[in-house]
């Protein structure tokens, strides 16, 4: 996607380019028309997930899920360069963050822990064209390099096993984000930062169909003007009016079609809220008479709708700073609070608690099954980094510092059973031999199991 610059000056110059070689290269617009112009010509379309050379700028909702879908559809190949976003985004990187699966994707340094190397992979019927196994021939001056491969086998190996890592830099960037607000803030400077939290406004069309993308929290749609037909998990053909809302829980997948042309605002909301938040929204019960598709959704009272204009004014008037974001979810819960029912508001975020208190009791009845976080988000049949997002939103920390606490705990336990030996508990464990386990004690507690054991005697 290129914006800054003559475009239609780079057209004719890749046109010159087709004239002497018949290698047509194209820079997308808006439309990707060129794709469904060219069906048979467009080989690849290959991109940024994340375009980092101006500053990084994250893809528009939708963009890397249409260039899927049209890439399907034509037979083109879809190539990714993630080069600056490959094992930092995610393990997986871009492709595993965004939910989108490319065909080819490379890499550069990043494997090589800083190390001169770059790798590519993809679709097994495509990497088997490549010699030895088929007929494309690659080499290069670097290929194998033992000391750059060393390198990158270490640090991708201790990224694999440390994936809280990945959870550690993003609070990291948010306390980052945060400061770089305040210092702004108490400096009277106007600005604009970009943020995955806060209100957003869309305009639809009559029957424009639009998804919400709510990967990274949970929100709460609103209703403007106009209405629409609304899908929440296995509830289908919601109708929400104008002036009601309905909260949609994260990483439940949603739609809505307007009926009409319709106006809308979401509040994407932001989970380092107050602990006085927390707790309130933490004491609304789940009770099975509440959870109906009906109640689901609740009319925007006058104070609350109030509240919403204050934030469309906001918007409109481009004062996009976090701390405005922050201070309207307060006061939009302050007004949850003070005009709605405990009754109501149950109802209204059941979707949320009950999902929560679901994953909890699967988090406490399978914990001990597992060995790793990998293993833990297998068995929940979603990918590490929205198992770890999501663990760290129920219990307040990483699933590997939570899963490393209990089993400590769980070897305490057992070392403090005198009729298990300590060969037994080293085995259940998983250690690969007992010298092993007795190591793990000495650096946990600093002291033997045998002498764990003779202290929980006395």
């Amino acid at each position: 996607m290129i914006s800054s610059f003559d475009i239609a000056k780079l057209h004719s110059l890749l046109k010159d380019f087709y004239q002497l070689t018949k290698i047509r290269i194209t820079v997308f617009d808006d439309s990707f028309r060129e794709l469904t112009s060219y069906p048979d010509e467009i080989a690849a379309i290959i991109v940024e997930p994340v375009a980092a050379n101006m500053g990084v700028v994250p893809p528009k909702k939708g963009f890397l899920e249409g260039l899927r879908k049209l890439c399907s559809e034509h037979g083109s190949v879809l190539i990714f360069d993630e080069v600056i976003t490959g094992f930092r985004l995610a393990f997986g990187g871009a492709a595993q963050y965004f939910g989108v699966t490319p065909d080819l994707v490379t890499y550069g340094k990043i494997i090589g822990a800083g190390m001169p190397v770059g790798a590519y992979g993809g679709r097994r019927d495509v990497m088997e064209l490549v010699a030895p196994a088929g007929r494309v021939y690659q080499a290069g001056t670097l290929s194998g390099n033992p000391v750059a491969m060393a390198a990158g086998l270490t640090q991708l190996k201790y990224l694999y096993d440390h994936q809280e890592i990945y959870t550690e830099l993003e609070k990291k960037g948010e306390l980052l984000y945060g400061g770089m607000g305040k210092i702004v803030k108490e400096k009277g400077l106007n600005y604009q930062m970009n943020s995955d939290v806060g209100f957003t406004c869309q305009q639809l069309e009559k029957d424009e169909v639009y998804r919400i993308d709510n990967s990274k929290s949970s929100c709460t749609l609103f209703i403007i003007e106009g209405d629409v037909i609304f899908d929440l998990g296995k509830y289908k053909g919601l109708r929400i009016l104008q002036n009601q809302m309905v909260f949609i829980p994260q990483n439940i997948g949603t739609r809505m079609k307007s009926i009409t042309g319709s106006k809308c605002m979401l509040l994407f909301w932001d989970r380092n809220m107050s602990v006085c938040d927390k707790l309130f929204l933490g004491s609304l019960s789940v009770r099975g008479e509440d959870r109906t598709a009906d109640n689901f959704i609740l009319p925007v009272r006058k104070p609350l709708a109030e509240v919403l204009d204050s934030v469309g004014m906001y918007l409109e008037a481009r004062l996009l700073c976090k701390h405005m974001h922050l201070l309207k979810q307060q006061e939009l819960l302050l007004v949850l609070k003070g005009f709605y029912t405990k009754k109501e508001l149950t109802a209204f975020f059941s979707a949320s608690t009950g999902i929560r208190q679901r994953f909890e009791k699967f988090v406490m009845e399978n914990y001990k099954k597992v060995n790793s976080v990998k293993e833990f988000a297998d068995l929940y049949y979603v990918s590490e980094r929205s198992f770890s997002r999501k663990f760290h939103s129920c219990f307040g920390e990483s699933p590997y510092k939570w899963m490393q606490k209990k089993r400590a705990e769980q070897m305490l336990e057992m070392i403090c059973d005198p009729e298990l030996s300590f060969q037994e508990i080293s085995g259940r464990l998983g250690f690969s031999s007992p010298s092993h386990f007795t190591a793990y004690c000495r650096r946990m507690y600093g002291m033997s199991p045998t002498q764990l054991r003779e202290k929980n005697k006395k």
